[in-house]
């Protein structure tokens, strides 16, 4: 075991270790709101020590997702902040230096995942990531690519997977710590774990919709995508089976429109059926949108044994009203519990090495235009994801 640039222990590669700097350039807030202007590139920030556990990374990239700003602006507060706060979670870089017990990683090695929130700074020179939340970088992904992945990649694939039992790689592990309105034992085994499982996608054209979509598809999946009427095509290319403009009266709705060819009859079948292979009824509904779809809604086109999924913030569905008004009810609803696992990672990474799930990138900006990725991100209607470059 050696020391490096004061950092700590570290475990040596075939390489020798790189310096690291004591100081390193961020991106910082002071407080809580102020949006992108509210962030200043600071030159003389302390570069994070490794602790047990952890791996010190010189970041190549990294991306911004809509919890990055939610949590500046004090929309979570139950996520306490230590000021100033370096932005961001999500990266990709190379090991420079490593902490105690760490035993997955050697320096040199290209890694991605989400930063502890405790020691948070995407967008930074220098992040520490911990060896159980983050995982190798495959060769055939770039470093923005795989810094896309985290955040949005994780939610995508446990809604998915863990929450709408569809079949993906690896045992699902049902989370502890999400609770449904009825008793949660048949997580991953409801119908939905067929293969001919039929899906909705609501705001399928953001970070964690496009991935939901793709994975939905993998499971075997039917997918229908609802997103606005200029992602439409987008959403098709995605994979998605059908694509409704969510500001459509068949996106509100959330049933396509019958064919014009189909007679009136036929049409009005089609309407009032619940076999979901004709009436567009759903297994499940993963629930990307920023303020949930309408009950009624999706009482309508849920299946009596269906699966509400939502990614927003567990406690906004608790705010919505959402679990009293479904309490009593045979269909059940989730919130997402994104865990930072590695594994899953790995598993994700493979799936885009293999070309099985696209990560789109929207724009990829320099480090010094942070400000304006971050902006971008707020004022919403991104199409994928974000991502700041390293130059």
């Amino acid at each position: 075991m050696t020391t490096v640039g004061g950092i700590g222990s570290v475990r040596i590669g075939t390489s020798e270790a790189p310096h690291v700097p004591e100081t390193m350039s961020a991106w910082q807030y002071s407080k809580h709101g102020g949006g992108a202007d509210a962030l200043s590139l600071s030159d003389n920030v302390p570069v994070p020590k490794p602790a047990k556990g952890e791996v010190l990374v010189r970041v190549r990239a990294a991306s911004i997702n809509p919890g990055d700003w939610k949590l500046q602006s004090g929309l979570l507060p139950f996520l306490p902040l230590r000021f100033p706060a370096t932005a961001g979670f999500d990266l990709a870089g190379s090991v420079v230096a490593v902490g105690h017990g760490v035993t997955q990683y050697t320096v040199g090695e290209p890694v991605f995942g989400r930063a502890p929130f405790f020691k948070m700074g995407a967008l930074a020179q220098y992040a520490v990531l911990d060896q159980d939340g983050s995982a190798r970088k495959p060769a055939s992904l770039s470093f923005e690519t795989a810094a896309a992945l985290p955040i949005a990649g994780l939610t995508a694939l446990q809604a998915v997977r863990d929450y709408a039992g569809l079949p993906l790689p690896a045992a699902p592990v049902a989370p502890q710590s999400a609770k449904g309105s009825h008793d949660s034992s048949s997580k991953g085994k409801s119908s939905s774990s067929r293969c001919n499982a039929r899906v909705l996608v609501a705001n399928a054209s953001g970070g964690v919709g496009h991935l939901a979509v793709q994975l939905a598809k993998a499971a075997g999946a039917h997918v229908t995508a609802t997103v606005g009427a200029r992602n439409l095509d987008f959403a098709r290319k995605l994979g998605a089976d059908e694509a409704l403009d969510y500001n459509s009266t068949a996106g509100k709705q959330l049933i396509p429109s019958p064919s014009p060819s189909l007679s009136a009859h036929a049409a009005a079948q089609i309407a009032s059926t619940a076999d979901p292979y004709i009436g567009g009824r759903y297994d499940v509904v993963i629930d990307c949108s920023p303020n949930s779809l309408a009950v009624s809604a999706v009482d309508r086109v849920l299946r009596p044994q269906g699966k509400w999924v939502h990614v927003i913030p567990p406690l906004s569905v608790f705010a919505l009203g959402l679990w009293r008004r479904l309490a009593l009810r045979p269909k059940k609803i989730y919130s997402v519990m994104m865990e930072n696992r590695g594994a899953d990672l790995e598993v994700l990474g493979r799936m885009v090495g293999e070309g099985k799930v696209k990560v789109v990138v929207e724009s990829s900006v320099p480090f010094e235009e942070a400000r304006e990725a971050w902006r971008k991100s707020m004022e919403g209607h991104v199409t994928g994801k974000v991502v700041v470059r390293m130059e």
